[in-house]
């Protein structure tokens, strides 16, 4: 659930990762 709200705060307006780390933060988030 953390994560979840975390994502949709980061939709929300927080675009600083790039797609690169986006992809490596929900590959080590999705466990």
């Amino acid at each position: 659930e953390e994560l979840k709200l975390f994502l949709q705060n980061f939709g929300a307006g927080a675009r600083a990762l790039t797609a690169g780390e986006t992809k490596a933060f929900l590959a080590a988030g999705d466990v």
